[in-house]
């Protein structure tokens, strides 16, 4: 009887246990049904933050969904590992995804206690749950998670997991991975974490927010001390020691701001790089295939999520310059329209929508950009695009169309060096009335120079270096509105220019980036380079996606022999002219060539020069066109950041004194000052002048023996007056 009676126990128990496993398997069977694969799961690729690095090696800014940085199993300091498993999962290297003898002694604990299990999730399991579930507390939720957990484990080895997981994780404050988190919270590189800083974080892993240590110290300072506990219990940490790291304080260092350096530049920079993207198909799907993202994706993706590593041509060094010079005198003018807003009325710069803000009368916020180039690759070496890009994106040295005042005459300039003027060609410095059609009516214009002045014949030098409008406009007058349009075009200038006279004094608007850019041919013998800002990109296995970029694209825009006559004219605007105070004022003593430009109702300040080696310019003014006043010219408002950015950056490159190389076909000569014919020994006063072969002036016929002055040299006029020397 007994013997029958434990024959069908056995049978019932087996019974049990065969429909057990069967009930398992099939349950197992259909919860994996929307589980990911073996392949999915050989292929697990976090979305990782695209960081844009300096040309000198600074990362300037990071894109991401999730702020995240890749680490190697390597990088990780041994004493974060054990805090990480002395708090999270003791038996990790002994489990194979679920602990069972956890699980069965938490279940006993609950038992005993009649107190609800504790969570008993391995590593592997909440690895599986942030990769491919949410976080609902559910039986079958955590089924799925066991399920994924040993398919994990089958596929991966223990330190490959754990380096999925400290690079999956999430830290509060938008840090994703333990690299991203070391720098959030401590401004270091998580292999340099140590024993205190490793326990803080890895304690914050239940509940990032709740135990941040920025936001609650005193929560962060407790769990810290608990895993410090839990270290020492597991042999990771003497008693001693724990003991001295759990009476330290809590010293956070944050990463600096998220805006990171050169924001108006890392943000062109990430636009230029999307556009690139939308415009080629192929190439997006080459990014795509190289970093393990869908067919499907965007450009966006891509750059949110592909773990790129852009280099550009920035300098941070050049780019913290830049920032100093602009805040200097952004800062020194809003103090001036401010005081004047504040006791003098000064209407036109209240700012009505701070003032009602603020309940106090306050100046429109005055805005400045500079970019500045190498001269002969195009690469940006430094962009500011306004005075706070956290108040406002928008790129005023990219974006910004404005009227480029006097900084346009040099492109009217140039063209007429290229076809037959010379340097010592002369026009009537006299008041010129032009036929005008405007608003469906025939008027009359008539432009004045910026003094009210007028004067006789004026060579070409001498209009150029004291910026002289009835000499431009007559030059233009000469030359044609379109000839002067197809040279500026064929500089670099891109934006839409109008063909008429008073083009003269820039009335079409441009860039700062183009102007800038256009302004180098004069520095590099006629050639052009295209500005770019990203010399590489490569994917996180450092795959190149964009090959490295030495230049722009070049294009000869001038004859050399132009380009260099050109030089030496707008040198003399810097040492002599409208741009002297480079000199005078700010101790600027390299070679240089430079332009002021100001418009009409002086709502525009521009001042763009160059050197053999960089070219740099600046426009300050106010987002509304509005008058900033006669006295901030292009001289007085855009010269002194363009003057102090130059000086410092040669100090800071150590760059080498070059000056504009002289080409074939031009020659040097002594010129009269008084009959811009070529010297005598007779003459009085002389410079020197620079021609293309065959183009010097006869010699001077005005000045004997002794200084005594003759008859006036042979001449000709055209019917607007200009003289040329025969």
């Amino acid at each position: 009887m007994r013997r029958t009676s434990l024959m069908r126990l056995m049978i019932v128990t087996g019974a049990f246990l065969l429909l057990y496993v069967v009930a398992t398997l099939v349950a197992v069977r259909m919860l994996s049904k929307d589980l990911p694969d073996l392949m999915t799961l050989e292929q697990i690729r976090p979305k990782l933050s695209t960081v844009v690095y300096s040309a000198d090696g600074q990362a300037l800014k990071t894109f991401a969904v999730q702020k995240r940085t890749l680490l190697p199993y390597e990088d990780f300091p041994p004493v974060l590992v054990n805090a990480l498993l002395a708090s999270e999962d003791r038996e990790f290297w002994d489990h194979w995804g679920v602990n069972v003898l956890g699980i069965a002694r938490a279940a006993f604990k609950s038992v005993i206690t009649m107190r609800p299990a504790r969570a008993t999730s391995t590593i592997t399991q909440q690895l599986a749950r942030d990769l491919f579930l949410t976080k609902e507390r559910s039986l079958v939720r955590k089924a799925k998670e066991a399920i994924l957990a040993v398919r994990i484990e089958r596929t991966y080895t223990k330190r490959e997991i754990l380096q999925l997981y400290l690079n999956q994780v999430y830290f509060g404050s938008g840090a994703y991975g333990i690299q991203a988190a070391a720098r959030t919270f401590f401004g270091k590189d998580a292999k340099d974490l140590n024993a205190q800083e490793a326990a803080t974080l890895v304690g914050m892993l239940p509940a990032p927010n709740f135990y941040s240590p920025t936001r609650h110290a005193d929560r962060s300072i407790r769990r810290r001390n608990i895993v410090l506990l839990s270290m020492e219990r597991t042999g990771g940490l003497t008693r001693e020691k724990a003991d001295s790291l759990r009476a330290l304080p809590l010293v956070t260092t944050p990463a600096p701001e998220e805006l990171g350096i050169a924001p108006y530049f890392t943000e062109y920079v990430r636009l230029r790089l999307g556009d690139q993207l939308d415009a080629s198909p192929e190439l997006r799907a080459r990014f795509a295939q190289a970093l393990g993202l869908p067919d499907s994706v965007t450009s966006d993706q891509i750059i949110y999520e592909g773990g790129l590593a852009v280099e550009t041509t920035l300098d941070s060094r050049l780019q913290a310059v830049a920032e100093r010079a602009v805040g200097q005198q952004v800062d020194s003018l809003q103090a001036y329209f401010d005081r004047c807003v504040r006791f003098g009325g000064c209407r036109d710069w209240v700012d009505r929508e701070r003032s009602a803000e603020l309940d106090s009368t306050v100046a429109k916020p005055v805005q400045a950009a500079l970019v500045a180039l190498d001269v002969h690759t195009g690469a940006i070496r430094a962009m500011v695009g306004g005075r706070d890009f956290d108040v406002t994106k928008f790129n005023r040295a990219v974006q910004a169309l404005r009227q480029p005042g006097s900084a346009f005459k040099p492109f009217v300039y140039a063209a007429a060096i290229d076809n037959g003027f010379t340097p010592v060609s002369e026009l009537p410095n006299q008041p010129v009335t032009i036929p005008s059609f405007v608003d469906g009516k025939w008027g009359e214009w008539q432009p004045e120079n910026y003094d009210g002045t007028v004067g006789g014949l004026t060579t070409l030098r001498e209009g150029l270096r004291h910026s002289i409008n009835l000499v431009a406009i007559r030059l233009l007058q000469q030359i044609g509105p379109q000839l002067a349009i197809q040279y500026a075009q064929s500089m670099g200038i891109t934006s839409p220019l109008p063909p008429y006279l008073s083009l003269a004094l820039g009335v079409g608007e441009v860039r700062l980036l183009e102007l800038t850019s256009a302004f180098s041919v004069f520095a590099d013998q006629g050639i052009h380079v295209d500005p770019f800002p990203v010399m590489r990109v490569t994917s996180r296995d450092g795959i190149e996606l964009l090959p490295r970029m030495v230049a722009g694209h070049q294009r000869q825009a001038l004859s050399p022999q132009t380009a260099f006559i050109m030089a030496k004219l707008l040198e003399d605007v810097v040492d002599h002219g409208t741009g002297v105070n480079a000199r005078l004022r700010y101790g600027f003593t390299r070679p240089a060539g430079g332009k002021t430009g100001t418009t009409n109702d002086y709502g525009d300040a521009w001042f763009i020069g160059f050197t053999p080696q960089l070219v740099c310019g600046v426009w300050v003014g106010f987002d509304q066109r509005v008058s900033m006043g006669k006295e901030y010219t292009g001289a007085g408002a855009a010269l002194p950041i363009w003057a102090r950015f130059m000086k410092e950056a040669y100090d800071v490159l150590g760059l080498p004194v070059q000056d504009f190389p002289m080409p074939e076909g031009v020659v040097a000569a002594q010129v009269c000052s008084e009959s811009h014919q070529l010297a005598t020994p007779y003459c009085p006063s002389t410079y020197t002048e620079y021609f293309r072969e065959g183009e010097p002036p006869p010699p001077c016929t005005i000045h004997g023996p002794g200084g005594e002055r003759r008859v006036a040299p042979t001449q000709e006029s055209d019917d607007s007056g200009m003289r040329r020397r025969f």
